[in-house]
């Protein structure tokens, strides 16, 4: 069986704000650094095999802070898990990005739904390639995330980055030919501790 652990990165600042992100380059904020160190010790029961990250900062940083306190030194930069390209919207509040498709206003240089889930797909695939029957934790999206689990459920893709909530744990793991979901969306191991190992200045 292969094992993959689907984790949306900490917050952010434009997550605060709700912002369309896309793949500008933000960092997390402290919150979001508690929440990747809580990511880590919420999967640090159990054993893995590799860690995997888009290539944005968000991401990245995530996955470092989970990587140091599961003791894993190599992290895969992989494209194929980045978020979204939004092209014109990118930097939209949320509420003005809600009523551009509400009047099917069009959205320029935008990473359409089929391009972006072909992507995706081709990261599983790629896992399933490298990584068959080992146990890892990918660090993504909010979109990317939910159009992969929508994949597996059969149902059509929605466009709803705030409801995969930032930190949380999604699981999904491929048995008898096809992938299947243990979990998805979880966060209630995150208790966001004002004391931590990281401070203000980090």
């Amino acid at each position: 069986m292969t094992y993959v652990c689907l984790v949306r990165h900490g917050e952010t600042e434009w997550n605060v704000q709700r912002r369309i992100q896309g793949t500008t380059e933000t960092e997390l904020t402290l919150k979001g650094y508690n929440q990747a160190y809580e990511i880590a010790l919420f999967l640090k029961k159990k054993q893995w095999d590799h860690i995997i990250t888009s290539p944005l900062k968000r991401a990245v940083q995530t996955a470092e802070i989970i990587a140091e306190e599961l003791k894993i030194s190599d992290i895969k930069v992989w494209p194929e898990f980045q978020e979204r390209e939004y092209g014109q919207a990118t930097g939209m509040y949320l509420d003005e990005y809600t009523k551009c498709l509400e009047n099917q206003l069009e959205i320029k240089d935008w990473e359409n739904d089929a391009l972006l889930g072909n992507r995706v797909l081709k990261g599983l695939e790629k896992i399933l390639q490298l990584y068959s029957k080992k146990r890892i934790i990918v660090i993504s999206h909010g979109v990317p995330i939910m159009g992969i689990m929508e994949y597996i459920m059969k149902k059509p893709f929605k466009e709803d980055i705030f409801y995969l909530k930032n930190g949380s744990v999604s699981s999904i793991y491929y048995e008898s030919q096809k992938w299947n979901i243990e979990h998805f969306n979880l966060t209630n191991f995150l208790i966001y501790k004002s004391k931590h190992h990281l401070n203000e200045s980090t």
